[in-house]
């Protein structure tokens, strides 16, 4: 066969490329890109006249399947770091967790007015001690949970761990990740002596003394991001523990309350629970008692033995 004809016929198959019954038309700048990259047109969608795949096509192909790899290799301005021991434990935790634990979330939003004054009042009165916001939350949490022990659980090894005590983790942000230092047994504590014990294990979590003790266990976890302007989030669970409750910031907005608008302080808060061990149900009465507590926050002040107000 003569030589013109050949290249005129291996031409025309490549541009029609034939493979199986299905026929593709591609365009000369698609077809070098496709043999660059050994692409696998089959995968490939032609947005061209009469299904023609076109350079557009290849680019949106290539960018849906890059991988994290192809990413770093052809961005010259990224740095590699290699991570710290926490971030690859954080990393592959966070990981399986999110893989592992079916999530589901639960919102709401409180009015906590009345608990700012609570706030005021004990760090105006004659105790040099005083109290943040998250002390109180803290509080809150533990008399939710002590009036909802079903939440007080784990799923470990397909069988369900029941826990007696209420101890709070709390998240405490670092340079290179974070870590939950344990307030045990916050129903039986006061505000200050939760405030204090918090205080310490934050110190400690800052300068990296803590006891391995110290941020193990837990029954349910604490994240609040309010002080970063967050208005809500949902959190990753603590695994093993069944649930995680999220606080955003605190905002003035007028409400309608005995017919009249008034302004109050409004919060969002999130729950995240594990479904293989809780109910939408039981999730929810938790995260309502503890709603009803920061409203209404006297039972803290009855549940504080160490509290003395003027």
């Amino acid at each position: 066969m003569h030589a013109y004809l050949k290249r005129k016929i291996y031409l025309k198959l490549l541009n029609k490329c034939v493979i199986g019954i299905n026929m593709y038309k591609i365009s000369p700048l698609a077809r070098k890109i496709i043999k660059k990259n050994n692409i696998n047109i089959d995968k490939v969608k032609g947005s061209g006249p009469d299904g023609r795949i076109i350079k557009r096509d290849l680019k949106d192909f290539l960018f849906d399947h890059a991988s994290d790899d192809d990413y770093a290799s052809n961005n010259k301005s990224l740095k590699e770091i290699t991570p710290s021991q926490m971030r690859k434990a954080i990393a592959e935790k966070t990981v399986t967790t999110f893989r592992e634990v079916p999530h589901f979330y639960l919102k709401i939003e409180s009015n906590i007015s009345k608990l700012i004054l609570l706030k005021d009042k004990i760090n105006n009165s004659k105790n040099n001690d005083k109290v943040s916001l998250n002390d109180l939350f803290v509080k809150a949490l533990g008399i939710a949970q002590k009036q909802n022990p079903k939440t007080r659980v784990s799923w470990i090894n397909d069988k369900i761990i029941k826990y007696s005590n209420v101890d709070i983790s709390v998240a405490v942000a670092l340079d290179d990740g974070l870590i939950t230092p344990v307030i045990t047994d916050v129903d039986k504590k006061g505000i200050f002596e939760i405030s204090k014990e918090l205080k310490n294990l934050i110190k400690k979590a800052k300068n990296g003394s803590l006891k391995p003790s110290e941020y193990s266990g837990g029954t349910i976890s604490l994240s609040n991001l309010g002080m970063f302007g967050i208005s809500e989030f949902g959190a990753i669970i603590n695994s093993p523990q069944s649930c995680i409750l999220a606080i955003g910031n605190a905002k003035k907005q007028p409400i309608i309350e005995n017919n009249e608008i008034k302004q109050a302080i409004i919060m969002k808060s999130t729950l995240s629970a594990d479904h293989r061990v809780l109910d939408g149900s039981t999730a929810a009465n938790l995260l309502k008692d503890f709603n009803s507590i920061i409203e209404n926050p006297i039972q803290i002040w009855i549940e504080s033995k160490d509290i003395t107000l003027n």
